[in-house]
C-alpha cells in the first residue's frame, strides 16, 4: 500500500515527464538503510534484489 510520500514521489515524476511516461504503471520501492538511518526510494516497474555470489 502506497502511502503519502509514495504518492508525491510519482505525481512529481509523472509531470516532469509531460504526459511522455503517462501510459506507464510505476511503482516506489523504498530501502531503509541501517549504516545511516536513511532510506531510498526507487520509482520502477518492478524491481529485485540480487546477492552475488
Amino acid at each position: 500500500m502506497q502511502d503519502n510520500s509514495d504518492t508525491i514521489y510519482l505525481a512529481n515524476f509523472y509531470s516532469k515527464w509531460k504526459g511522455a511516461m503517462n501510459e506507464v504503471k510505476l511503482n516506489t520501492y523504498k530501502i531503509a538503510l541501517n549504516s545511516t538511518g536513511g532510506e531510498i526510494t526507487i520509482i520502477a516497474k518492478s524491481f529485485r534484489i540480487e546477492k552475488h555470489r
